[in-house]
């Protein structure tokens, strides 16, 4: 079967099963599923759930033998559709659930088998349940209420969960431009990457009994070090600008917005130096991404230092202007500063006689108030002739405190 014709049936197997779910309309039942694993257990009504540990084995027992890891050799990440890495884990997990959850989760696990298609229905018998049973921030900000509590969870991270879980990467997408949304996901795949489904992958581990405390650290929406000092495997590696505008765009909105766009943040992020994961100095991406990270969980206060400019932390605003100003718009820099032995010294020099060496509380807000400090006007200008260079002859005269910019 082609991709395209197996992505339409996985829609058309999606809804027959998921869609109910979503509008929460009625309950699953195993029969008639013609399931290959022998006969069908009874149908199990909302108000008689019955045994929940006896189920969530029969749950884990299929799902196990459904949902696989990929074949011994394979090269492919697309092969493996492993959702939890053993059937302790799974039970765990399940036992969290509400009955109708666990239908839900029951119900894919047919699809799965019933289609052959396990990338459409084997991620919406995890956890997050994908979208198919649940909203994954939705379960996510339940049960790491239900699960990381006390000293292994984070007051702030708690407050607001949702919202703030939505900035997050959720790594799903729509087969065909079909109005259904699928989230790949993996116990494996998925055990790495600034991600909401590594998050995913390590609160179910946390679910598992005498493991929160070892897990917890890891599915909190801050991808802070561990406490011994431990990396975050649910952090970047590397600082890259893939992870920062992510959460500098979503994570950094309304009044203390720091781009207009996503291809507006990563035009600056080209011009600034990778750094340290979680370093909360240094004129760099890594610095800038734990301060947007901290803008989102802490105090949105935090994210100018995420921006463009730095605001001190991430950077001299002043430095950060020239170097944008001048990546953008070098003709107009050159027109400026030019003729100078070091043309960036007399820019930020130019910057600091005009602005001061205090740090600025940017936003795109601020730079298009008329009132505001011309600053901020500028960085928001330059950062524009960035990402639109066949607009930057009009956009540079702004950024060089000209035109709008003028105060």
């Amino acid at each position: 079967m082609s991709l395209p014709v197996r992505l339409l049936a996985a829609y058309a197997a999606l809804c027959s099963v998921g869609c109910e779910a979503v509008i929460g309309l009625g309950d699953y039942s195993f029969e008639d599923a013609g399931r290959p694993w022998g006969d069908a257990p009874q149908a199990v009504a909302e108000e008689d759930a019955g045994d929940k540990t006896q189920r969530c084995r029969q749950f884990c027992e299929r799902t196990d033998s459904t949902c696989r890891p990929a074949p011994e050799g394979s090269l492919s990440l697309d092969d493996d559709y492993q959702i939890y890495r053993s059937r302790e884990e799974c039970q765990a997990a399940c036992e969290l659930l509400a009955p109708s959850q666990i239908s839900c989760r029951e119900a894919q696990v047919v699809a799965a088998a019933q289609t052959i298609e396990y990338f459409a229905h084997c991620q919406a018998a995890s956890l997050g349940g994908s979208a198919a049973c649940g909203g994954n921030c939705e379960n996510y900000c339940a049960l790491m209420d239900a699960v990381c509590t006390g000293d292994n969870r984070d007051r702030a991270e708690s407050e607001g969960c949702l919202n703030k879980c939505e900035a997050l990467r959720d790594r799903e997408w729509a087969p065909l431009g079909l109005p259904v949304m699928i989230s790949r996901y993996g116990a494996t795949r998925d055990e790495t990457g600034d991600t909401l489904q590594c998050r995913l992958v390590h609160l179910t581990r946390a679910a598992t009994p005498d493991r929160a405390s070892a897990e917890c650290w890891q599915a909190g929406l801050s991808p802070h070090s561990g406490p011994q000092g431990e990396p975050n495997p649910c952090s970047a590696r590397r600082p890259n600008c893939e992870d920062y505008c992510q959460i500098a765009v979503h994570g950094c909105s309304g009044d203390h917005q720091l781009y207009e766009s996503t291809p507006q943040c990563a035009a600056v992020c080209a011009r600034l130096e990778p750094g340290a994961v979680g370093e909360l100095k240094g004129d760099t991406i890594g610095c800038r991404t734990a301060h947007a990270y901290n803008g989102l969980i802490t105090d949105p206060l935090h994210c100018s230092h995420g921006g463009p400019g730095g605001a001190g932390a991430c950077g001299d605003d002043c430095v950060s202007y020239c170097r944008l100003f001048a990546a953008g718009c070098g003709t107009k820099f050159d027109e400026l500063f030019g003729d100078a032995d070091d043309p960036a010294e007399a820019c930020r020099a130019n910057c600091r006689a005009v602005h001061g060496n205090g740090w600025l509380a940017y936003s795109t807000a601020l730079g298009r108030d008329p009132n505001g400090p011309p600053l901020a006007c500028q960085l928001l200008y330059a950062a524009r002739a960035l990402e639109k260079p066949q607009r930057s002859a009009a956009l540079c005269e702004s950024a060089a405190g000209e035109l709008d910019c003028r105060r």
